[in-house]
């Protein structure tokens, strides 16, 4: 008589773990963008209004699924969704996500002030901008104009 031995199939993955690998994936892909919008090494102005605004042109690599992001790109709808999904998910949310994720809050945790704000600047960026969009007309409306020759 043969032998029939049980084959383990490996264990699902928990929701838990699913949900916490995701998060790592997401986390891995914004570090680089969010690093150098915080840290602002090249004294661009960067800080989290151009985190937002760089995170919105969001696209996913087609071979590996993987966010990436281009510097003053052009909003994606990928871009909006998670961006719009980060802001329904609250400033404490996000915060708590970037804490638990050692690698990036081992460099941003030592600057708690600026760290709140530039949070507080992602999460307002399109009041910011708005607000900035308004200022550029009212400029434009009190501009004279040149009369023809």
């Amino acid at each position: 008589a043969g032998v029939t031995a049980a084959v383990e199939k490996p264990a699902e993955p928990s929701a838990d773990q699913l949900e916490r690998q995701r998060l790592g994936n997401f986390l891995r892909a914004i570090e680089p963008l969010l690093i150098t919008h915080f840290f602002d090494e090249k004294k661009e102005n960067l800080n989290g209004y151009s985190f937002a605004e760089d995170f919105l042109t969001a696209t996913a690599d087609p071979a590996t699924g993987q966010l990436r992001f281009t510097a003053e790109g052009p909003e994606t709808e990928l871009g909006q969704q998670q961006y719009h999904a980060i802001r329904q998910g609250g400033i404490a949310q996000f915060d708590r996500i970037i804490r638990d994720y050692q690698p990036l809050w081992g460099l941003l945790g030592g600057n708690l002030a600026k760290y709140q704000q530039f949070l507080e600047q992602f999460f307002t960026y399109p009041e910011a901008a708005q607000r900035a969009a308004d200022e550029r007309k009212k400029k434009l409306a009190t501009v004279p104009s040149q009369p023809a020759n």
